[in-house]
């Protein structure tokens, strides 16, 4: 931005620090991205999958794809005609909360807890969300 321009207004704020933001398009636009969960206890398990889709009066707001307060990650979408497939890493248990934890102990035992899991999102459903799929389990 110049600084004779105004900044646009972002779409959301306190987002997960590495949203891993993804878009894609068919009918219309589609973004997923990982948001951040502050209600969650344990810092490991506050990202979530969300999605959001383009309408003629901007980004519609964001929708949470599976609130099963486990942390989900490195989230993908694609459109599928008037809807969108989103695929995610998706921790299959909580992880216990222990302040005696390192960094190095989190992500193992992250990593160790991690499966993919697939879901339709369609916005004209009052479900919006459809078919969650777990693809594989940890």
């Amino acid at each position: 931005v110049r600084s004779n321009e105004t900044a646009p207004d972002a779409l959301e704020n306190g987002v997960f620090p590495n949203a891993e933001i993804g878009i894609a398009e068919a009918d219309k636009p589609y973004m997923v991205y990982l948001q951040q969960n502050t209600s969650r206890e344990n810092p490991a398990e506050r990202s979530q999958v969300v999605i959001r889709e383009s309408s003629s009066d901007g980004w519609k707001d964001a929708y949470v794809i599976e609130d099963d307060e486990t942390g989900d990650y490195n989230p993908s979408v694609a459109s599928v005609g008037d809807k969108a497939l989103v695929v995610w890493a998706d921790s299959s248990t909580k992880l216990p909360l222990s302040g005696n934890l390192s960094v190095a102990d989190i992500q193992s035992g992250i990593a160790s807890k991690l499966g993919i899991s697939a879901a339709v999102y369609d916005g004209k459903s009052d479900n919006k969300v459809s078919g969650i799929v777990k693809l594989n389990t940890n």
